[in-house]
């Protein structure tokens, strides 16, 4: 009976597979497209800047830390296009990420058991209970861009969707939490990405000299795969702009816009199956020696309870 229903479900279903490209990989795109044409009859390609003349490639012009700004402008185009195909469901994925390869559009559900109503991203999180200091705030008030209190909920309402949520038992707008978030930020000017800290840093610094109306709530997670439900799709986008709009990094950004977005989310704690979110965490040298970098070894040799593992490089992978 089970079986039945998500055959039933499935038949009602019709999914998008929007693989999202940090940067722009030209080569990559018949790589993937080997990987998942062949599982998934309707599939994008999102890449930045690009200017080819494959029809199911999604230009997108965002920087890469604001990405869920790539899933907003895809959803848009894709809503345009001649076609018009009307999906049930987007399945948003990493390019540097490989999708179990016994997982089709015709038994996603029932792999994974995610519900066909549901949302899926791989994590939410608390941020007051993360090792390193952030701010559970972000600034969305900008003199360049008209994103007011029309555009999101309000503060209260964002407070109170969290909490609702369940994973976040307080927010509290603490100075001495920015401070320590500067410290940290001032700390990392001696690693990698400076560019990056620095722009961070201005923006903490500006926290410190605004009032509280003027910051948001927000929580973290990982979102390099996502199942949205076509329910959400409008106001999921709109809340993703306007992150992008306001410089949210995305880890921040596509969590909180989900939460605002809809009460039906479902993690990688709640679904069937594991997954290797950060290849690191699994010694990244023995796996990759396991399988000596071969793509062709690891979708023939494919941990079956794996939902899905990331990264794996393709331009360090040979075919």
């Amino acid at each position: 009976m089970i079986k039945l229903q998500f055959v039933m479900e499935n038949i009602r279903s019709k999914i998008a597979l929007l693989v999202i490209y940090n940067h722009r990989y030209d080569e990559n795109i018949s790589r993937i497209e080997r990987i998942y044409s062949c599982r998934f009859t309707y599939l994008y390609h999102v890449m930045p800047f690009y200017d080819g003349d494959k029809s199911n490639v999604l230009s997108v012009y965002e920087s890469s830390y604001q990405y869920q700004s790539y899933v907003a402008q895809a959803y848009q185009q894709i809503k345009r296009s001649e076609a018009k195909c009307v999906y049930s469901h987007f399945f948003v994925v990493a390019d540097d990420m490989i999708i179990n390869p016994n997982i089709t559009e015709d038994n996603l559900f029932e792999y994974t058991g995610i519900g066909v109503d549901e949302c899926y991203i791989i994590s939410v999180r608390d941020i007051s209970k993360e090792k390193y200091p952030m701010s559970q705030f972000h600034t969305i008030s900008s003199f360049n861009v008209k994103i007011g209190g029309e555009k999101i909920p309000t503060y209260d309402e964002a407070i109170e969707r969290m909490r609702a949520y369940g994973c976040i038992e307080h927010f509290a707008f603490r100075w001495s939490q920015l401070a320590q978030h500067l410290a940290h930020l001032l700390i990392s000017l001696f690693g990698t990405k400076k560019k990056y800290q620095v722009k961070m840093i201005f923006k903490v610094l500006k926290m410190f000299f605004l009032r509280k109306k003027f910051s948001y709530p927000i929580v973290w997670g990982g979102c390099d795969c996502l199942l949205l439900t076509e329910s959400v799709m409008s106001t999921f986008c709109t809340y993703c702009g306007v992150f992008a709009a306001s410089e949210l990094f995305v880890e921040f950004a596509i969590p909180t816009a989900l939460i605002l977005s809809t009460r039906k989310i479902i993690t990688s704690d709640d679904i069937r199956l594991s997954c290797i979110a950060q290849l690191y965490m699994v010694n990244e040298a023995a796996f990759c020696e396991k399988y000596r970098y071969s793509l062709t070894s690891l979708l023939e040799d494919y941990p079956k309870d794996v939902f899905f593992i990331h990264p794996i490089k393709l331009s360090k992978w040979i075919k």
